[in-house]
């Protein structure tokens, strides 16, 4: 058997080539982003070039043409996973100035090739700090090695965060998500100029992160009346909603269309078990984070609990039914 190629981590990035990345983002990421009606508001960033320490929000796979709309018309570097490296190509992405790295470890590596690119390429390099995708289209946790990250760099520290970019492509359904045109905001905002890295300390740069990575694209859809009228948007809903709120039965659920209810056949049960994950909450977190009579807030979260205006948007915005002695909520 033919033993897979090692990725080498320690190769050193590649400048993202101009030409190729010009031709993506005017046949690609432009286009889409004006259909969207994209707009960036740019806050405390006159004066701020590359390089800079670029962190970003990270909801749905339209993150990447947000962020060259939002700093065009530079190109970037940035730190991608292993396997989305081998999913897209690694010469491609590393055409395209991807940083290979592997999750869950200290990856000394991977830092030394962050220093290597704002050294020598002057370009933005970004980061995704959550390290995942939402799956409540709300901000997670962020680690304090962000602050130390910022201090090694020694350049400004620039945040994007992107609005509708979560609504119309949840991480439970991405089906045919670049038909769902639901318009897409951005805020770049730089947290600490170059000498201000300097002079604070990490702990007061991760403040001023925490202070202003925030979002919620519920939130977002509600304070600007977004109508999804997407005929499948509740498929896949039961990947979160999998506890029936009525009777408690766990991995049982179904959904499809606008509609999600208790599994009515055999089949369709044993079709939700098998799309089931390990790693869903149990059912005591379930009940601690929420209340049958709170049944409607269900698919936003996993188990955390949402923010107000996101009970807010689903109060107003949501219409709330009963099938199969299941509540379930969808798009008014």
């Amino acid at each position: 058997m033919k033993r897979p190629k090692t990725f080498d981590f320690t190769l050193k990035p590649r400048k993202p080539n101009g030409l190729f990345m010009g031709i993506l983002k005017t046949f690609v990421a432009y286009p889409d982003m004006k259909k969207r009606d994209f707009e960036c508001e740019y806050v405390n960033m006159d004066g701020i070039e590359p390089p800079y320490f670029l962190l970003a929000n990270h909801a749905s796979e339209m993150d990447f043409r947000i962020l060259y709309a939002a700093i065009r018309p530079h190109n970037m570097n940035y730190v991608v996973a292993i396997d989305a490296m081998h999913d897209n190509g690694i010469g491609l992405m590393r055409f395209a100035g991807g940083i290979g790295k592997r999750k869950f470890i200290q990856d000394m590596a991977l830092i030394r090739n962050m220093k290597y690119c704002v050294d020598n390429y002057k370009n933005p390099l970004c980061i995704y700090p959550e390290a995942r995708y939402t799956f409540d289209g709300t901000q997670s946790y962020i680690p304090p090695s962000v602050g130390k990250m910022a201090k090694l760099l020694k350049v400004p520290v620039v945040l994007l965060i992107a609005e509708g970019n979560f609504i119309c492509c949840p991480q439970w359904n991405k089906d045919k998500f670049k038909k769902r045109l639901a318009p897409c905001k951005a805020k770049l905002i730089c947290v600490a100029d170059k000498n201000e890295v300097q002079a604070l300390t990490a702990e007061e740069i991760n403040a001023r992160i925490k202070e202003h990575f925030v979002y919620d694209d519920f939130a977002y859809q509600y304070k600007n009346k977004i109508s999804l009228t997407f005929p499948q948007r509740a498929r896949g809903l039961h990947h979160i909603l999998y506890q029936c709120c009525e009777c408690g039965t766990e991995f049982e659920m179904y959904s499809s269309g606008t509609t999600s209810s208790r599994s009515t056949t055999q089949n369709e049960a044993l079709a939700s078990r098998r799309m089931a994950s390990s790693l869903w909450p149990s059912r005591a977190q379930w009940k601690q984070s929420f209340s049958p009579s709170k049944a409607y807030v269900m698919p936003i979260a996993l188990s955390v609990s949402p923010s107000s205006a996101s009970y807010s948007l689903l109060k107003a915005g949501m219409t709330v039914s009963t099938v199969a002695s299941c509540t379930f909520a969808s798009a008014a």
